[in-house]
């Protein structure tokens, strides 16, 4: 601060902050940078969303909740293809005893759908399930986006386009702001779900 205002003029320092203000938001909202920024918090996201089964596991379960653990983690994948149904019923019966290793061994969706399937048998005041019922759709389907997107230049604007499984899409600076918006939202009520099993005898 003192560099500045020492080689600034008292009347044109604030109009060079804000400018300096402006080309940092301006490189952050990139959409290349903000593609970046995005992947990453949906990684770390990944992370969390195991670490938060681990600790699910730990709280005992009473026998009448036992069979409805039991079917979900016997449950398939009905809309994917027939291959990637022989994986996860390989996987589901190779280790189907051990929980914990099919829940590692499983991709991000299913590690979502089996985590979600779990929270509903139990309520946990302070988080918000109806939220999370939302995790597929706003934070694993868009960075599958992210990872099959490509900046193209429309008219002068910048925008992220792409396809998958035959269905168009594209994000601008302003779609991606709100699903910043959204990850933000969604990282709270994990980290919020995390602190209320930590509390848990």
């Amino acid at each position: 601060m003192d560099r500045i205002t020492f080689h600034s003029n008292r009347d044109t320092f604030l109009d060079k902050v804000e400018k300096l203000i402006r080309l940092t938001l301006d490189k952050l909202l990139d959409l290349n940078a903000t593609r970046g920024l995005i992947t990453a918090a949906t990684s770390d996201l990944d992370v969390e969303i195991e670490e938060i089964f681990y600790q699910l596991n730990e709280i005992p379960i009473d026998e009448e909740t036992q069979p409805k653990v039991e079917k979900i983690f016997k449950t398939d994948y009905k809309e994917m293809r027939k291959n990637y149904l022989k994986q996860c019923k390989a996987k589901r019966d190779n280790h189907l005893s051990d929980h914990k290793q099919y829940f590692s061994l499983s991709d991000s969706f299913r590690k979502y759908d089996i985590l979600k399937e779990l929270l509903k048998l139990k309520n946990f005041d302070g988080f918000d399930l109806s939220l999370f019922k939302k995790y597929g759709k706003d934070v694993i389907l868009i960075r599958n986006k992210f990872a099959h997107a490509k900046a193209i230049d429309d008219n002068g604007t910048l925008k992220l386009k792409g396809q998958i499984e035959g269905q168009d899409f594209e994000f601008t600076e302003a779609s991606c702001v709100e699903i910043r918006r959204n990850l933000i939202d969604h990282k709270k009520n994990i980290e919020s779900l995390k602190r209320i099993l930590d509390e848990q005898p």
